[in-house]
């Protein structure tokens, strides 16, 4: 039976989003005018910079970047890349795909796509939304320098409010701005809210252009709901959806990621698609057959000058760092988790990418100079970081292609190396469905051929065909709760990350400076400045620690006195199996 439904079926739904948005637009309105009365000079400086002022320093921007560059093989491929999205970029509105190899310029193609669209049908916005805060931050920074400087509203929990004018901070509760970089929680937790203050920015997303990065990151659980409330976007308010990657889910078929996309324009033709994906191939994927010890781990990876190393659990990287660290072999080893606070994961990749730079003058070249990264999936899917080698403890296939993107990124070496291996001592694997895509991802590995072709989009879509067979899509019945118009249980059911863990700071940077001059009732503005150096963690570890090392310096603020790690973080934060 398919699940993509009749109109009557459809109908409640609907109903539903039109009611949504019908809220959405009164409570800006409503927001708007008290402001307007109250403090007018507020409402006044809400402004920024218009679409088409975005477009033309865009295309400046393309003009100078496209200006005489080196003929190479990606140069080309990219190149083709981008111009095929911007002829796309004229076609009807509706649901793309846009999916190219890693390298491929998919984040500056899928801009011109947006802009070129959104000037074409006279839209007001564009939307780029990202899985990962780490993901959003780098978006961020890389559509700022392409838009020649101009400011851009970036809303998502990890950016600073200094970030931002004035203006933009406002542009923030309505999302008025023309281009908003955010992430997947925002866009998508806001589409199923219920409150007034969360859903006044909804009525945006009409006529807009909404460019979804690395998409198959969307949890399975909530792709059902996901995937309906888009299409309705696209179907009666107008809305294009951008559906951007490297390993391509099945958007169009006969598996249930389907409940609502009819019909998807692919910017890249098939043929083309094919034709990138090979002539992007970088990395030789080898596996370990039988489980490694971390001893012996270590000694295969420290024969190479330059590694990085993913595996599934922080206790798994940490038991790793820690071989690592009491080997004279691997002289700058660093490491990557949720166990560190932002600040401290972003000073680490801008260690490590530093180092990754060739070193300058005549005698230093080709001489790599050494550097081990040991990180968890923080690392994955779209950190923008180049090794000539990497390594992958076996999980899901989209985890093990996405850190092969981070191997040989930009074709330095005539082959990239990454190596597949289960641990002969690793943790239980974090749930119950990431075991069974990694038991699925073990299968496919067995078959004749598959190592030499794991990186072109044809695994990826048989693997996400069986996967969305395997899988309920709307775990959490959360599309039946919205046919019911049950708008408050639908706010509760759609929490796309599943995290009860609370934010304590940590003696990182500058964060207890700025905690001695929080003042007693803080501020958002003074909760994101500090944002940057929080350690999430458990509630059993403040039931423990709470009166003592961890005390609340404010309300809701709590501070770790205890010993912070310059290389692994707040290692007291790792449960005790």
């Amino acid at each position: 039976m398919s699940t993509r439904g009749t109109r009557s079926t459809r109908a409640p739904l609907d109903l539903e989003l039109h009611t949504r948005l019908l809220l959405s637009a009164l409570a800006d309105a409503d927001f708007l005018d008290t402001e307007a009365y109250r403090r007018p000079h507020v409402a006044a400086a809400r402004q920024g910079p218009t679409l088409p002022q975005f477009i033309q320093a865009f295309r400046a921007s393309i003009q100078s970047l496209h200006h005489d560059p080196p003929d190479t093989a990606l140069n080309v491929i990219r190149r083709d890349i981008f111009d095929t999205a911007v002829h796309a970029a004229h076609g009807p509105t509706g649901v793309y795909q846009l999916t190219t190899p890693t390298g491929g310029g998919k984040t500056r193609a899928s801009l011109a796509f947006a802009l070129e669209h959104a000037a074409y049908h006279q839209f007001d916005r564009v939307v780029i939304a990202a899985p990962f805060n780490s993901i959003t931050t780098q978006t961020a920074r890389v559509t700022r320098d392409l838009l020649g400087g101009l400011p851009i509203l970036e809303h998502h929990s990890a950016a600073p409010a200094e970030r931002l004018p004035f203006p933009f901070r406002l542009a923030a509760e309505n999302w008025d701005a023309a281009v908003i970089v955010t992430s997947f929680v925002q866009l998508l937790e806001s589409l199923h809210a219920a409150h007034p203050g969360r859903v006044r920015k909804l009525h945006r997303l009409a006529r807009s252009v909404i460019i979804l990065d690395e998409v198959q990151a969307i949890p399975v659980a909530f792709t059902g709901p996901v995937v309906r409330m888009l299409e309705q976007l696209s179907e009666t308010y107008g809305t294009t959806i951008l559906l951007c990657t490297a390993t391509p889910p099945a958007v169009q078929g006969h598996t249930p990621f389907l409940t609502g996309f009819r019909h998807v324009h692919p910017v890249l033709a098939p043929d083309q698609q094919e034709r990138h994906f090979q002539g992007l191939r970088r990395v030789t994927f080898t596996r370990e057959v039988r489980p490694i010890t971390w001893a012996d781990l270590t000694k295969r990876l420290t024969r190479e000058a330059q590694t990085l190393t993913v595996l599934n659990t922080r206790a798994d990287a940490l038991a790793l760092l820690d071989h690592f660290l009491a080997t004279d072999a691997a002289p700058f080893t660093r490491h990557l988790s949720t166990l560190q606070c932002g600040a401290h994961r972003n000073d680490v990749l801008q260690e490590v990418k530093a180092r990754l730079q060739p070193q300058e003058g005549k005698d230093a070249l080709n001489v790599l100079r050494p550097v081990h990264l040991i990180s968890t999936q923080v690392i994955e899917a779209g950190v923008d970081i180049d090794f000539p080698f990497t390594a992958r403890a076996l999980g899901p296939l989209p985890s093990l292609i996405q850190t092969a993107g981070r191997c040989n990124r930009e074709f330095k070496h005539a082959r990239g190396t990454m190596l597949i291996f289960e641990p002969a001592e690793g943790t239980p694997l974090p749930s119950d469905e990431y075991r069974d895509l990694t038991a699925h991802t073990r299968t496919l590995l067995a078959q004749p051929g598959v190592l030499d072709t794991l990186d072109q989009p044809g695994v990826s879509e048989a693997f996400y065909a069986t996967m969305y067979q395997r899988l309920q899509t709307d775990a959490h019945q959360i599309l039946e709760q919205r046919r019911q118009q049950n708008f408050a249980t639908v706010e509760k059911l759609f929490q796309l990350i599943d995290d009860n863990r609370t934010p304590v700071h940590v003696n990182y940077g500058e964060c207890f400076p700025l905690l001695e001059r929080l003042p007693a009732e803080p501020g958002m503005s003074d909760l994101r400045a500090l944002s940057g150096y929080t350690v999430g963690v458990n509630q059993s570890f403040v039931d423990c620690h709470l009166g003592g090392l961890l005390r609340e310096v404010r309300p809701g603020v709590l501070r770790w006195d205890g010993e912070y790690d310059k290389v692994a973080g707040l290692r007291a934060a790792l449960p005790v199996r």
